[in-house]
């Protein structure tokens, strides 16, 4: 993308968190770090918002809850987010809707969190352009 070295790959398939990471990983890439805004701005401005569902992303509070960190290590800043609704619920998930620990996003540039469980669309990036 023209605001800088982001390539990234929406698979359409619905699977659970750490499949995708998996499956992206075995792709030579990790699961859409938008760590700052400038990512959040190319993403959401290049058809990350024309989604009609949420899509995982790299980010997970999965070792101490309410503490999201992205899949290279960064601690989430909100300052740039339009909408996050990271509530430890998700009722797409009824056998344990109460713990969602991994995020995603959608077409209103939203993070929100569901169970790991869950399955969803899954967003890819290459890591060899940062």
């Amino acid at each position: 993308m023209e605001d800088g070295p982001l390539c990234v790959k929406v698979h359409h398939n619905s699977v659970n968190w750490d499949t995708a990471k998996t499956l992206c990983e075995q792709d030579h890439g990790q699961l859409l770090v938008l760590d700052d805004a400038k990512k959040y701005q190319a993403y959401f401005s290049h058809g990350g918002s024309d989604f009609n569902t949420e899509v995982w992303i790299g980010i997970n509070d999965k070792d101490t809850e309410n503490s999201w960190k992205w899949l290279n290590g960064a601690d989430l800043d909100t300052s740039y987010w339009s909408n996050i609704q990271l509530n430890d619920y998700s009722s797409g998930y009824l056998p344990d809707q109460y713990t969602a620990d991994c995020g995603a996003t959608g077409g209103y540039a939203w993070l929100v969190d569901f169970h790991c469980l869950q399955k969803l669309p899954f967003t890819c990036q290459r890591i060899d352009l940062e």
